[in-house]
């Protein structure tokens, strides 16, 4: 091909030069407006080709298709163009010109993707070519034009972003995004979701690189700028956010400034984001949320404390009263970390620590069907008969959440229990890890009055204790050894939280497998798989295809041979018993971060129980009292009212206040339990007579009588009584779990020293510390009639 369109080009006379004499421009005002005219066009043609990417790639999203799918194989095809263009122009006429022309022009045709045009290469026969000169014009064009879509792709993204910070509108509401990292990518969609036109997402690029804090004029951070990966760039053009840049390090910046300063230069000094201060100091009307979300927590809580103290940020917050600043990072949730929520330099910036392992374990006490209630034999007075026996994989920070929410809501009453003595009903949980001896420490020091067994210290009896902490591989002989045994005395709940998503998997389905080998049934068995990542729904696929086969299983046509079956089709969506929990696109998301829903049900229930009290007051003619609501209270224990304010709360106060919230959260959640176990143990009839508000007990007492029966139903208040008990058995674990102990009478509680007189046994408990159980039944059952409605309570 390349000897024939050389001879064609060299050989043929109908290829012509247009002029026989070179053309000459004489005179400086031509050259003048020639160059007036050019610069015209090319900042015409810059203004097109800028509009002609945002608005089209916008709309139709027709850009990045051809960017991601058609630009390699441009580059492949203009590159062979350019290649045949040099090698036949630098053609001398001798037969192997063309070959040894090769290596030059394989370096000129890479040369035309960096706008590198070599014209002295070309033998001067072919400068009087037009065809010739048409193709090598053509072939530069062409090769500029796949540069461009790369450019434009990349760099262009990144112009369009600068034009876009500085035509912002005002906005009542700013999310600020530190990073592109998942966590960010699936909040920031879901808050997308939620957004209206008075809402903005600002997604700010940061250099992990600390010594680039200083380059600020470097070839390093041009070539960081134009970095930006195929997949964050997705993520940015999907989101359709404002994003900005800096290469500097906030954690450093936070080092380098004085801890005592009131406010520090942070954001327009130190990271040069001129163009995110005007946004949030002049383009926001209300509030301004700012996420840390990276992997690295002690970088996220440096960066806390230097948003903080911001001069931009305390600008904003002067601005008016009305505003407010919240900022969230993610970390652990614990008493390290949690001082950054309860520092409080200035009263409307409010700091929430955001824990995925904790949300991850919150999120399954929200589903009945998962809590333990829905794994135990309930009886007609809503005692258990069953024990409730768990096996916990992994005990890093979901493992310890996932023990805490199975000792608490595994608590019920033991079937043959009488108001005179109340038992616990069976209960045991086994727990795996290979680095068992250095994870434990904290659990049992966190929680004295539990006393796990750990066979590895040669403790004691394992059968002694409610739980039992086993240094143990989950992949050795040992631990297969140990579950055999297990699942013969009918294990029922088995949570696999490990830190690999591939391994929780594999050993989910062999649990599964071993389950369906040694137990006599597969009622009443679960198990729980933290996986964190599974966009392409790999992990998905696996559990739905078990599950599948276990219900086909069920339903199989012959009950001997169980080979076929016409009920459960091939592509059902099954989630049971192998369930899937702990997805980062379902913790990070715009309930569980922003409207707190959890702490939203616990307000929720808190009212109710307080107006609950109330109506009892009300009943029994005694005035009401005035309770503050949560956020009150939170200000009260805070001393962040007027009395107090500027003063630093008390040990005790901030002990108290993390109780009190965690027992409203727990109660907003165990509603669910109490619900289940009333339905149960009394079926649809007697069930719904509790909605239509015909009991009445009166304040600090725990007998019941009706509205319009002359004789009191005792099936319906022995239910009653167990629901009262539980929530006891309930109330116990919870403060064990925290790690309060029993100490002195009833009125005795010492929350630094985490002493309660309340945490001991129910027959122990006078009838007016009881009836503070029957109060939290009444409302988890809606029995007490607050606004003479009658509603419908759940199954």
């Amino acid at each position: 091909m390349i000897p024939i369109l050389t001879a064609i080009l060299t050989y043929n006379k109908w290829f012509l030069p247009i002029y026989e004499e070179p053309f000459h421009i004489t005179g400086y005002g031509m050259m003048g407006r020639l160059g007036l005219w050019s610069f015209g066009l090319a900042l015409l043609a810059v203004i097109v080709v800028l509009a002609i990417f945002y608005l089209v790639d916008k709309k139709y999203n027709w850009f990045e298709k051809v960017a991601n799918k058609g630009l390699f194989l441009a580059f492949v095809s203009v590159w062979f163009f350019g290649f045949i263009v040099y090698d036949v122009g630098m053609y001398t006429g001798t037969p192997w010109s063309l070959v040894w022309n090769t290596p030059m022009a394989i370096l000129h045709a890479f040369g035309t993707f960096i706008f590198n045009s070599d014209v002295s290469a070309i033998r001067n026969p072919f400068h009087d070519n037009w065809v010739f000169m048409a193709c090598f014009s053509m072939v530069h064009f062409l090769a500029a034009i796949v540069s461009l879509v790369f450019v434009l792709k990349h760099f262009g993204f990144n112009m369009i972003a600068a034009l876009r910070r500085w035509f912002v509108t005002s906005k009542d509401t700013t999310y600020v995004f530190w990073g592109m990292n998942d966590a960010t990518y699936y909040l920031a969609k879901d808050i997308t979701k939620h957004m209206d036109s008075k809402s903005r997402i600002v997604v700010v690029r940061t250099g992990n690189d600390a010594e680039a804090f200083t380059a600020h004029n470097s070839f390093e951070r041009f070539f960081n700028f134009l970095s930006l990966k195929n997949k964050d760039l997705n993520r940015l053009k999907e989101l359709d956010c404002i994003v900005t840049n800096t290469y500097a390090n906030i954690a450093m910046a936070e080092a380098e400034s004085s801890n005592d300063a009131p406010c520090m230069d942070v954001l327009k000094g130190k990271l040069r984001l001129q163009s995110l201060c005007r946004i949030l100091s002049n383009k926001t009307n209300s509030t301004i949320h700012m996420f840390f979300l990276s992997d690295n927590e002690e970088e996220n809580i440096q960066a806390v404390d230097s948003i903080k103290r911001d001069s931009t940020i305390c600008q904003f917050l002067k601005q008016a009263a009305t505003h407010t600043v919240k900022i969230y990072c993610h970390a652990r949730y614990n008493s390290i970390h949690r001082i950054i929520e309860d520092e409080q330099l200035a009263e409307r910036i409010d700091v929430k620590v955001i824990d995925s392992s904790h949300i991850s374990v919150e999120l399954l006490k929200q589903k009945v069907d998962l809590q333990p209630v829905s794994f135990v034999k309930i009886e007609k007075d809503a005692t258990v008969s069953s024990p409730f026996h768990s096996l916990v994989v992994g005990f890093s920070e979901v493992g310890m959440d996932a023990v805490r929410f199975l000792y608490e809501f595994g608590a019920f009453v033991k079937q043959g229990s009488t108001n005179s003595h109340v038992e616990r009903s069976e209960f045991h949980c086994h727990v795996v890890d290979k680095a068992m001896a250095d994870l434990a420490g904290q659990f049992v020091s966190n929680a004295p009055s539990i006393k796990p067994a750990m066979p590895f210290m040669e403790t004691g009896d394992s059968d002694q204790s409610p739980i039992t902490l086993h240094q143990m591989d989950c992949r050795s002989v040992a631990f297969y050894q140990a579950l055999e045994t297990w699942l013969k005395a009918n294990l029922h709940y088995v949570v696999i939280c490990t830190e690999n998503d591939e391994m929780n998997a594999s050993l989910a389905v062999r649990i599964f497998k071993l389950a369906i080998r040694y137990r006599q049934t597969m009622e009443n068995f679960c198990i729980l798989v933290r996986i964190h990542k599974d966009d392409n729904g790999h992990f998905r696929r696996i559990a739905e295809h078990y599950n599948r086969l276990w219900a086909a299983e069920q339903h199989s046509t012959d009950k001997q041979k169980r080979t076929h079956q016409k009920t459960v089709a091939a592509d059902a969506h099954l989630q049971t018993p192998i369930y899937l929990f702990g997805l980062d696109k379902d913790t990070y998301t715009f309930d569980n971060i922003i409207s707190e829903k959890l702490d939203t049900d616990a307000i929720r229930y808190k009212e109710k129980y307080d107006a609950s009290m109330n109506a009892l007051k009300r009943q029994s003619g005694k005035k009401e009292e005035n309770t503050p609501n949560w956020e009150n209270e939170h200000k009260d224990l805070m001393q962040l009212t007027d009395d107090y304010r500027g003063f630093s709360p008390t040990y005790s106060g901030i002990m108290r206040l993390r109780r009190i919230q965690s027992q409203n959260r727990e109660n907003g959640l165990h509603l669910h339990t109490k619900q289940r176990l009333a339905y149960r143990a009394l079926g649809d009839g007697d069930y719904s007579l509790l909605a239509k508000h015909q009991l009445f007990r009166k304040e600090n007492e725990t007998t019941y009588t009706w509205k319009e029966y002359v004789e009191p139903r005792a099936s319906v208040t022995r239910v009653l009584d167990v629901l009262a008990q539980t929530e006891h058995l309930r109330w116990n674990a919870s403060h064990e779990i925290l790690g309060y102990r029993n100490q002195g009478s009833e009125e005795h509680k010492d929350e630094a020293r985490l002493q309660h007189g309340c945490l001991k046994n129910w027959q122990e408990l006078s009838t007016t510390v009881q009836s503070y159980d029957y109060n939290v039944v009444d409302v988890s059952l809606d029995i007490i009639d607050l606004e003479g409605k009658k509603q419908t309570l759940p199954k």
